[in-house]
């Protein structure tokens, strides 16, 4: 059975060049708020689509925030 309030965040942590520390501080912030597990993936370029899949397969997340650009958004959507 499914866990519910659980949360998958990929992040390109090079895209457009922004510093995404804060914007992760904030989502972690607000998921504790809402009492949701998070957990986090940055993109390496290093066989990411089988790492996110793993990630999918062991935490069944609810739901999927992708933080970066095209490329990353349909790296997500691919797997």
């Amino acid at each position: 059975m499914k866990i519910k309030n659980q949360i998958l965040m990929v992040v390109n942590p090079i895209s457009g060049g922004i510093d995404k520390s804060k914007l992760i501080e904030a989502v972690k912030a607000e998921m504790n708020i809402r009492n949701y597990s998070l957990e986090i993936y940055k993109t390496s370029d290093d066989n990411d689509q089988a790492a996110i899949e793993k990630m999918i397969f062991k935490f069944q997340p609810e739901r999927i925030l992708v933080a970066g650009g095209d490329g990353t958004i349909q790296l997500v959507a691919e797997v």
